[in-house]
């Protein structure tokens, strides 16, 4: 029950501080679209604890991923938020409608 909690977490942290670090959203943009799907995989497999319907699996899923998508959004938008960011070393990639759907189906 525990370990997709723990390898979305692992997944975030290696994405965050290894990859955004060491390469360009360009170069590593296969490596982004891969976390999403797997982020996804995660989620669903840690929702799949508790329920066995899965239409609820792929709702709550598709929930989770548009809550992540809103809060990329956010950052996007609020220049506060993109400084403090910045400033602990998080970058984000660059934001488009067709990136934010792709990043949702995934």
């Amino acid at each position: 029950m525990l370990f997709p909690i723990l390898a979305l977490i692992a997944l975030y942290l290696f994405t965050v501080i290894y990859v955004a670090k060491k390469f360009t959203y360009e170069k590593a943009y296969w490596f982004f679209e891969l976390a999403h799907l797997l982020a996804g995989f995660l989620i669903a497999m840690f929702i799949s604890n508790f329920t066995r319907a899965p239409l609820q699996i792929f709702s709550l899923t598709l929930a989770v991923g548009i809550l992540w998508e809103l809060l990329e959004i956010l950052i996007d938008k609020w220049k506060l938020l993109q400084n403090f960011l910045k400033k602990i070393g998080f970058t984000q990639g660059p934001l488009t409608v067709a990136d934010t759907l792709f990043d949702i189906i995934l």
